[in-house]
C-alpha cells in the first residue's frame, strides 16, 4: 500500500511542483534578476523541499478541482458522467443500460430524476472506483487515478504559469511605456514565447486529459460490470 500511496503523491503532487517551480523561476531569474539558492546537503534539506512541493501540490490539485469545471479552462464536464448519457455514443445504447442497470442493483440508486441524476452519476462512479479498488478487481485502477491527477496538476500549473507570464508582459509594457522598441528585446520576446509554448502546452494537455479521462472512466466501468456479472452467476 505504501508504494500505490508514493506514486499517487509522486506523479499527483511532486511533478506537477516541480513543474510550477521551473516557470516561476524563469520569471524571477530571467526578468526580475532574482536567484534561488537551491542545495540539499542534509537529509533535512531533502526532507524540508519534498514536504514544501508536496504542500504546493496540494494546493495545485485544490486549485485544478475547480479549474477542470470550467469548459474553456479544462474538462468542462467528467467524462465519467458523460459516457452514461442517452444521448452519448461513446458506449452502445444496449451496454449502457447494461451498466445502468448493474450500478442500480448494486448500489440501489436511481437514474430516474432529471435533477439528482448527474450527482447519482458522480456517486456511481466514485462507488463504483472504490469498489474495484477494495476487491483488487482492476490493478491499474490506482495507477490510472495518479495519472488522471498527473495531468490535472500539470495543467493547471502551466496555468499558473500563464498568468504569472501575462503579468510580467504587461509590467515590461507599462515600464517601457508603450514605446515601439519594446518588441526588439529578447527579455521581452522570451516572455511571449513563453506564453505562447505554455498556450500551446495547455491545449495540448486539456485534449490528453480528456482523451484520458474516458479511458479511465470507462475502466472503471467496465471493471465494474464484469464483476459485477460474476457476482450473479
Amino acid at each position: 500500500m505504501q508504494s500505490k500511496f508514493s506514486l499517487y503523491d509522486l506523479v499527483g503532487y511532486i511533478i506537477p511542483s516541480i513543474f510550477l517551480y521551473f516557470l516561476l523561476y524563469e520569471i524571477a531569474f530571467y526578468y526580475l534578476d532574482i536567484t534561488f539558492s537551491f542545495s540539499i546537503a542534509t537529509i533535512g534539506e531533502s526532507l524540508y523541499y519534498v514536504l514544501t512541493l508536496y504542500l504546493i501540490g496540494h494546493f495545485i490539485q485544490s486549485l485544478g478541482k475547480i479549474i477542470e469545471k470550467i469548459p474553456f479552462l479544462s474538462l468542462g464536464e467528467y467524462p465519467s458522467e458523460i459516457i452514461l448519457r442517452e444521448k452519448d455514443e461513446y458506449y452502445t445504447k444496449q451496454f449502457k443500460e447494461k451498466i445502468l442497470t448493474s450500478l442500480s442493483t448494486r448500489f440501489n440508486l436511481s437514474f430516474e430524476d432529471p435533477e439528482t441524476i448527474e450527482n447519482v452519476k458522480k456517486e456511481a462512479f466514485n462507488l463504483s472506483y472504490s469498489l474495484i479498488v477494495q476487491n483488487n478487481i482492476n490493478k491499474h485502477a490506482q495507477l490510472f487515478n495518479a495519472l488522471f491527477s498527473f495531468y490535472r496538476g500539470l495543467l493547471t500549473a502551466g496555468l499558473i504559469g500563464i498568468l504569472a507570464n501575462l503579468m510580467t508582459a504587461f509590467g515590461f509594457i507599462i515600464l517601457y511605456k508603450f514605446e515601439t522598441n519594446l518588441f526588439s528585446t529578447n527579455i521581452f520576446l522570451l516572455n511571449l514565447g513563453t506564453i505562447g509554448v505554455l498556450l500551446l502546452l495547455h491545449f495540448l494537455l486539456k485534449s490528453r486529459l480528456m482523451s484520458f479521462s474516458y479511458r479511465f472512466a470507462d475502466s472503471v466501468y467496465r471493471s465494474f460490470y464484469v464483476w459485477h456479472l460474476t457476482q450473479n452467476d
